[in-house]
């Protein structure tokens, strides 16, 4: 009769909580059309967004506008240390899905200047239509970008100019206390399975 009510409540229990909507994991865009000049990166292209979920499920916006700007801090040839700038990312109606500010970008020039490659950089999360479907408590995501296509054939350091296509993606980072709690959540399952 014990395991009947325990089931009971169990179940019970499972029908009362709701369920949890699924979170994003990294919003990501590739060929993105990407200029530097004067200290100054900027990516601004139409693009397929494309968005994938904790739960394994992705959906993708056409046509969405990507804009990033960013201001060269400090160089020192082949690495570059970008930041004090502006991302926003809108739908094909300008409706903004998520914008925020560009903190700390470094990129690092390899495989003899054909590719620029970062990560990860920090960006804020501060508004837009897509706040709602990050975890509670993000308030930075991860910045990665690779650059490539050069139209100058290769970049030797940051003291020119140069045009060509970037893959980025956002990856919303955890509050911290979500992951203390995770942490502790895993030891105790840990110490209890060795009692």
């Amino acid at each position: 009769m014990l395991k009947l009510n325990t089931f009971a409540l169990l179940l019970a229990a499972l029908l009362v909580v709701p369920t949890q909507a699924a979170f994003i994991t990294s919003i990501n865009g590739s060929d993105i059309n990407t200029a530097y000049d004067s200290g100054t990166l900027t990516l601004s292209d139409t693009i397929s967004l494309v968005i994938h979920y904790d739960n394994d499920t992705w959906t993708s916006y056409s046509n969405a506008m990507f804009q990033l700007t960013a201001t060269l801090i400090t160089s020192n040839g082949v690495t570059g240390t970008f930041g004090d700038g502006s991302y926003t990312i809108a739908d094909n109606t300008s409706n903004i899905l998520l914008s925020g500010q560009v903190q700390y970008l470094p990129l690092t020039i390899m495989f003899g200047g054909t590719i620029l490659a970062s990560g990860p950089g920090v960006v804020t999360l501060d508004s837009g239509a897509l706040l709602s479907e990050i975890p509670s408590g993000s308030t930075q995501g991860n910045l990665i970008t690779l650059l490539y296509n050069f139209n100058t054939g290769i970049v030797t350091d940051f003291s020119g100019s140069f045009e060509g296509a970037t893959d980025a993606s956002i990856l919303p980072i955890p509050e911290p206390t979500s992951l203390l709690i995770l942490g502790l959540g895993s030891l105790l399952l840990v110490g209890r399975k060795r009692s």
